[in-house]
């Protein structure tokens, strides 16, 4: 897509403990369609070795940075850190254990472009299993009260993966709390719509796995995630729209 080229895109991925999962991760991200991207990789002090293994990849791609954290930031920490580093128009969020069809880019970047009054997207996506050989419909949903925080009242998902933003809304306010270990997701929904007009796509960009130590199956998940609402409660937001 000509009108795109100059645009940036920004992939900020976390990882811990991905080494199974962080090839086929960075190899979604050198296929893309879209070539006018660079992918921020910040390993969260790992045991295994995710991080060299990334590194190796990295080493003959040179759109692809890959540093190490010298002490546990957790989830919140790691993708603050990453979001620090990134230099895109448009952000996009990809854990390290997950992967994105090979036009996700591409298509993302044409509802920017279409919609410049837009400032942040998230989409629909492909709940996996851990192999990658089944999946099902994601949890993403579309802005059924205006906003995701009314829309996810009762702990019910709407705002999910994709994850993308305008780089631009990190200068108006804090989008990763580097406090939380999990929720990190929710916390960034609630603060994008609080800076700008988010829009929901129904179109499966993103690959999720689900296994077994998946962050997103954190025991403080939902205590967290509650925790969260509390602290955006009173906090004024934009309503979110749905993408044609």
């Amino acid at each position: 897509m000509n009108r795109n080229s100059d645009l940036l895109f920004s992939i900020i991925c976390g990882s811990r403990h991905c080494l199974p999962f962080i090839g086929q991760c960075l190899r979604s991200v050198i296929c893309q369609s879209y070539s006018n991207w660079e992918m921020i990789v910040v390993d969260d002090c790992s045991a295994d070795r995710t991080y060299k293994r990334a590194c190796e990849i990295a080493a003959k791609h040179n759109r692809i940075t890959v540093v190490q954290n010298k002490k546990r930031l957790h989830c919140g920490g790691t993708y603050k850190k990453a979001l620090s580093m990134a230099t895109g128009d448009i952000c996009g969020v990809l854990d390290g254990d997950d992967t994105l069809p090979k036009d996700a880019i591409s298509i993302i970047l044409d509802y920017y472009v279409r919609y410049p009054d837009i400032d942040f997207i998230w989409t629909n996506h492909r709940w996996y299993n851990t192999d990658m050989s089944k999946y099902r419909t994601g949890i993403s949903g579309k802005p059924k009260k205006g906003t995701i925080y009314e829309s996810e009242e009762g702990l019910r998902h709407v705002y999910s993966h994709w994850r993308t933003f305008r780089r631009e809304l990190a200068a108006k306010g804090e989008l990763f709390d580097k406090s939380l270990k999990c929720a990190v997701d929710k916390n960034l929904g609630y603060s994008l719509e609080e800076l700008g007009n988010g829009g929901f796509l129904n179109r499966p960009l993103y690959h999720y796995r689900y296994h077994k130590v998946n962050m997103s199956h954190h025991s403080n998940q939902r205590a967290t995630w509650k925790k969260i609402r509390v602290k955006h409660k009173d906090i004024k937001r934009f309503n979110s729209v749905i993408l044609e």
